[in-house]
């Protein structure tokens, strides 16, 4: 079998197990925008299948692409580098394109990977067919857009495009051949789930975020109908009923929700999801209104309990705010979820303190606390190099630049991690198994979990994380 595209999502490290998750919905777009141009295109997300370096290998080769593309992330480098180099040792023929948000701030690296041929960068929908269209006919990429390559032994980098500005012709992802099964939230209250884009773009300034490098700070947003339709899609299609918005901010327009839910009404949907949302982005008629059309998940970025370090963030709320919302939420009895961020600039250990006090305070259901680390294209990134917080601005190359072909990279990102005077990333790591452990180790914590949102898919699942977790928090301090 040969097909002219193939569009891979690695794992951050070959070999870890199946794991859950939902659909990398970028890549999934891109296939369908290419069949829908006439070329043939799939994806393999080696991730959720939790594929060996050889399984994923044997893949490629029996789907014989004339086009390999790789969404990456800088997490998934160290598996990026590894298949290059299995790839280009064995003199396989196609061309290699790599895209996604490492390459779109890392843009004139493109010489530390001798085994790309092309990287891309910012919006993609009509530059990457631009790309595929002209390799496969022959012709030159001088004039492909939002592209880098190499030129006259130099990186070249074509002009990008212009945003898209009618979001509602993109076709929807396709997950035939049984595609939807892979995919499931951990927290999820159905046996599979599908993601969902409404919008792209942010107005907002957080120092930890590179999404506006990509899809810029004003927000453009798909219809409701759109939405809706896609929704439908997948539940006639797929039978799946469990849904995640992944927009950063998708509570930001009111008026544009409420449009939303009324669509949901007028057609009389049954499924339920999740959404992200901005603590200061809600209120209790809105989330009313979300709840009786199947809402049942709020996860909200609350990164630090310590207001110095938040407004250092530039995230632009308060703590007070933080636990206002979380307490409204649980009181409409919606399940709410924090993500927290240990070790971010201005960060200490007494700092750390009111980030555990604010966790032990607010009714989350389940929290994902994690070291900060100053990704490419971050202004945190910028501030970590400006300040010497990082020992090397290229941390995620293992030993820097090595010659013409990059052998290895940085396994984990403890090497992304701040060097904060006073509290090492060893601290920061520890802080953060403290507060995981401070938190899930209470009565009212299994409470919220087994009872108060009880629901056989999430206790199962919840279940088999347990002896992960359960390393994570006895990890060696």
């Amino acid at each position: 079998m040969s097909i002219e595209v193939l569009l891979v999502y690695l794992p951050t490290k070959f070999g870890s197990g199946k794991s859950y998750g939902l659909p990398p919905l970028g890549i999934f777009y891109m296939a369908a925008n290419l069949n829908r141009r006439g070329i043939s295109a799939r994806v393999l997300d080696a991730s959720i299948k939790g594929l060996s370096l050889e399984n994923t290998l044997a893949q490629i080769k029996a789907l014989n692409p004339k086009v390999l593309g790789f969404s990456v992330l800088t997490a998934h480098l160290e598996s990026f580098v590894t298949i290059l180099n299995h790839l280009k040792t064995n003199a396989w023929p196609g061309f290699i394109v790599a895209g996604g948000a490492h390459f779109n701030d890392t843009r004139d690296e493109l010489f530390e990977y001798a085994d790309i041929d092309y990287a891309m960068y910012g919006e993609c929908d009509e530059a990457f067919p631009i790309l595929v269209k002209s390799l496969l006919g022959g012709g030159g990429v001088d004039q492909v857009p939002n592209l880098i390559y190499r030129k006259e032994g130099g990186v070249a980098i074509n002009p990008a495009l212009p945003f898209l500005g009618e979001l509602d012709d993109l076709p929807f992802p396709n997950l035939a051949d049984g595609l939807y099964r892979d995919y499931a939230m951990i927290y999820g209250r159905r046996s599979h789930a599908m993601s969902i884009m409404c919008s792209r773009g942010c107005p907002y300034l957080c120092t930890f975020c590179d999404v506006h490098s990509i899809w810029g700070r004003k927000v453009r947003s798909r219809s409701p109908n759109n939405v809706v339709n896609e929704i439908q899609f997948n539940i006639n299609t797929y039978g799946i009923r469990e849904f995640f918005f992944r927009d950063s901010t998708f509570t930001l327009n009111f008026k544009w929700v409420n449009s939303l839910m009324e669509e949901i009404e007028r057609r009389g949907l049954d499924f339920v999801w999740h959404c992200n949302a901005r603590v200061d982005r809600i209120d209790e008629t809105l989330l009313n209104r979300m709840k009786r059309n199947g809402l049942v998940c709020i996860s909200y970025g609350v990164e630090s309990g310590n207001q110095a370090v938040l407004d250092r963030m530039k995230k632009d709320v308060k703590v007070e705010e933080i636990v206002a919302a979380f307490e409204l939420t649980d009181k409409i009895g919606l399940q709410a979820n924090a993500f927290l961020m240990i070790g971010n600039p201005g960060d200490s250990p007494e700092t750390v303190a009111d980030t555990m006090d604010l966790a032990l305070r607010i009714p989350a259901t389940f929290i994902d606390v994690g070291p900060t680390v100053a990704y490419p294209g971050t202004e945190t990134y910028s501030v970590a190099v400006a300040e010497n917080l990082i020992a090397d601005p290229k941390w995620y190359l293992k030993d820097g630049f090595l010659g013409r072909r990059v052998k290895g990279v940085i396994s984990d990102a403890s090497r992304g991690q701040l060097n904060i005077p006073g509290f090492s990333p060893e601290a920061q790591c520890k802080a953060c198994r403290q507060i995981a452990s401070s938190f899930y180790f209470r009565p009212i914590a299994v409470w919220r979990i087994l009872f108060k949102n009880f629901n056989v898919w999430v206790f199962w699942r919840s279940l088999k994380f347990l002896p992960a977790f359960l390393g994570f928090v006895r990890a060696p301090r």
